[in-house]
């Protein structure tokens, strides 16, 4: 039987406080390992500035993930990590990509999301990073195994 991987994304609109940046794209490597539960993401994110005064932004990560690494157009970024939020300091001005590497042991339930021996449900707003969105264009990459399916 070939088990199937459901990749739901539900909305790009997103309610977020602070209006300070948008995302305009995602280019997003997800692997799934379903014998220990684990999902391995890289994410670049372009953002836009819509404030240019702001110093920080802050995006949305769930809290189960650890992040790995982040970087700020190709350089190591200074970042604080808190328990849902990514805050990124010294951003430049205008327009910027960021690059999110991390990680979890999926060994439980979300309300949309769920990684199991034969398939995986996941949703967008709970496994990458969180903004404002004005998404032109998206690109996801699945490594999922050899007997499954990619849907």
């Amino acid at each position: 039987m070939v088990a199937s991987f459901f990749f739901v994304i539900v909305s790009f609109a997103q309610e977020v406080e602070k209006k300070d940046f948008e995302i305009t794209s995602h280019k997003v490597r997800i692997q799934l390992v379903p014998s220990s539960q684990e999902i391995i993401c890289s994410d670049t994110v372009t953002v836009r500035l819509l404030n240019n005064k702001a110093k920080s932004i802050e995006f949305g990560l769930a809290p189960f993930f650890k992040l790995k690494e982040v970087w700020l157009n190709g350089e190591d970024a200074d970042y604080e990590r808190t328990k849902g939020e990514v805050k990124l300091e010294d951003i430049p001005d205008t327009v910027f990509d960021v690059v999110f590497e991390y990680e979890a042991r999926m060994n439980f339930r979300t309300e949309y999301s769920n990684i199991g021996p034969e398939r995986a449900v996941l949703r967008d707003e709970e496994i990458l990073p969180r903004g404002n969105r004005n998404v032109k264009n998206a690109r996801f990459t699945i490594e999922v195994p050899s007997d499954w399916e990619a849907i």
